[in-house]
């Protein structure tokens, strides 16, 4: 096959994953909080409940399965193999929605535990939860 670049699609989509990666650090159950705080809110301990620990836990594994795709995108890329930069860019597509759709039970557990948190009110939560549930019409 003839050396190609990567289409529009494949570089949209290698640029969406490269920004979801860091994901996969920040929402496990030791970076969490600073994480959350850093975005305005900062939370108790009290939030690291076991349904919310395993949503996060979620988010994590979908954001951590980012990499081996990106990789194989570029292998592809640099490689020329066509079939391989659709075949491959369709993959981290793919990854980059189940980590963008495990967002909505982050936010879900999120919006569960409002009223249970001390130090915060359940309005503040679910405002940065701004959880809404939603069909991905993706």
């Amino acid at each position: 096959m003839a050396a190609r670049n990567a289409g529009t699609l494949e570089t949209l989509a290698r640029h969406l994953a490269e920004a979801l990666r860091p994901v996969e650090g920040l929402l496990q159950a030791d970076n969490v909080i600073a994480a959350f705080g850093e975005l305005g809110v900062v939370f108790p301990p009290e939030l690291l409940q076991p349904a919310f620990v395993a949503a996060i836990g979620a988010a994590s594994a979908a954001a951590g399965g980012l990499g081996p795709r990106i990789d194989a995108l570029v292998a592809a890329i640099e490689a020329g193999d066509d079939v391989g930069v659709v075949t491959s860019g369709l993959a981290v597509l793919q990854q980059a929605k189940a980590t963008i759709d495990s967002f909505t039970q982050v936010g879900a557990q999120l919006a569960a535990l409002g009223g249970a948190l001390p130090g915060l009110s359940p309005a503040e939560v679910a405002s940065f939860a701004w959880y809404t549930p939603f069909e991905s019409e993706w």
